[in-house]
């Protein structure tokens, strides 16, 4: 069973190697990214839902259906709208707005195709936590020949979705495709409180370098360390300078207060140790390695090896959460520890960088192309 996970892995390599995505951004990094032009993932909050607008999505896609507004949702704190409210909200930002109610059926899936042929891109597209919206995204890109069907559960390994330990995702895959999948037990996540299970509990993250032991993501909100703990990471990992702008919306003010929940100050600045005490507070182990994008002397072997005991104790105590603004550096630092203990070497970084949604293989980041070749040496 391992062995047939671990082809499909190197499967999907194979198949998305010349998939150039675009690179998530700080407004965007909790997306899954099956396509350049289609993202998908979980519920989102209306800052979150904001976040997208601004960032040049034009159209939101749900294939589920929420009766109500929440204040929470999966143990996080927020203002999640209903469906209906989502609909309004996005059609007030000029961007096209669709929802149907979704069955593991392959009439969805056909259906759900032809609404996604239909909709303006970029497309934000989603469902509770991400796992089926991208499932039915992935067989899309298979009916419109895109992707062969082989790719549909390949290429769910790289986002963490074992659809195989699915018994009706399976069926769905072998219903649209003619393939012959047989249900598997879960192999993924499995360092994590209830397996694959908390990796969508807490949905804003990405699993990283085909590791049980380490997740990325953007900025960690203050409503969420509860959330984290209670899916089963034991140490979160910022890679942030005290003292970074956070997140603003282009309605709110350039400087000052701003209520983003992204342990900013008063001055809308991030402060990592309000995000300290907050994790501290609940047991959960907080770890500060900050990195200038900007700056040369963050990207050498030098500064890696003196953060390299840090990251191999987070990794010891079990799943470790990454995080910085976007989850650019903080991914490059992860995957290139994950890629110097596993010996691999600078083409391998760069493509799992790519399956969380940045691509450092273009003008700009040679800084960081750089940085994995001197670590890994190859």
């Amino acid at each position: 069973m391992v062995n047939s996970i671990a082809f499909l892995i190197v499967l999907a390599q194979a198949l998305l190697c010349a998939s150039q995505q675009k690179s998530l951004t700080s407004l965007n990094h909790f997306l899954k990214v099956p396509a350049d032009s289609i993202q998908t993932g979980g519920r989102l909050a209306e800052r979150q839902l904001a976040y997208i607008a601004q960032n040049g999505y034009k159209s939101i896609f749900s294939i589920v259906q929420f009766a109500t507004n929440d204040t929470s949702f999966n143990g996080v704190d927020g203002t999640f709208p209903s469906t209906d409210y989502e609909m309004s909200l996005a059609r007030g930002y000029g961007m096209e707005a669709k929802y149907v109610v979704s069955s593991m059926t392959p009439e969805s899936a056909y259906e759900i195709s032809n609404i996604i042929k239909g909709l303006p891109q970029p497309v934000y597209i989603h469902c509770h936590v991400g796992y089926t919206a991208t499932l039915f995204t992935e067989l899309h890109l298979y009916i419109t020949g895109q992707i062969t069907g082989d790719a549909v559960i390949s290429n769910g390994l790289k986002y963490g979705f074992d659809y195989q330990s699915n018994p009706d995702a399976v069926a769905l895959v072998n219903s649209v495709t003619g393939l012959s999948y047989a249900t598997q037990g879960e192999v993924f996540e499995q360092t994590l409180a209830q397996g694959e299970y908390s990796y969508k509990y807490f949905f804003w993250t990405h699993r990283l370098g085909n590791s049980d032991y380490w997740y990325n993501a953007g900025q960690i909100l203050d409503t969420q360390p509860a959330a984290i703990k209670t899916a089963g990471y034991k140490t979160v990992i910022s890679f942030r300078e005290n003292g970074e702008p956070t997140n603003r919306l282009s309605t709110e003010p350039t400087t000052g207060p701003v209520d983003n929940n992204e342990f900013s100050d008063a001055n809308g600045l991030y402060n990592a140790t309000a995000e300290r005490v907050a994790f501290e507070a609940i047991s959960v182990a907080f770890v500060h390695l900050p990195v200038d994008s900007s700056d040369a002397a963050d990207w050498t072997l030098q500064k890696f090896n003196s953060y390299k005991p840090h990251l191999r104790a987070a990794e010891a105590a079990g799943p470790v959460l990454s995080h910085c603004r976007s989850g650019m550096r903080s991914s490059a630092y992860a995957i290139a520890y994950v890629a110097q203990k596993s010996h691999q070497c600078t083409a391998w970084a760069i493509q799992e960088a790519k399956y969380v949604g940045f691509v450092f293989d273009t003008p700009g980041n040679e800084q960081i192309v750089n940085f994995f070749k001197e670590v890994l040496k190859c």
